[in-house]
């Protein structure tokens, strides 16, 4: 009898869930880029960029520490 009341109320909770995480679009990313003169210049980037700019980043962050390591040994 407890089943009867049980999987109905885990269905709507499983609903509730899906449909709350389902929607892409609320998040917004942007970075944060300076330029020869240091003014800081905020660039938004699109939901499908977002891989490729992360990993852009991480080989520039990478170079600028194999520079900074062979200027110091």
């Amino acid at each position: 009898m407890d089943l009867y009341y049980i999987i109905p109320a885990i269905l709507c909770y499983a609903l509730i869930i899906v449909a709350r995480f389902s929607n892409k679009a609320e998040f917004v990313y942007f970075v944060f880029v300076k330029d020869i003169y240091k003014n800081e210049i905020r660039t938004k980037i699109a939901l499908k960029d977002r891989k490729l700019v992360g990993k852009q980043i991480d080989a520039y962050l990478d170079l600028q520490f194999e520079r900074s390591v062979k200027r110091t040994a």
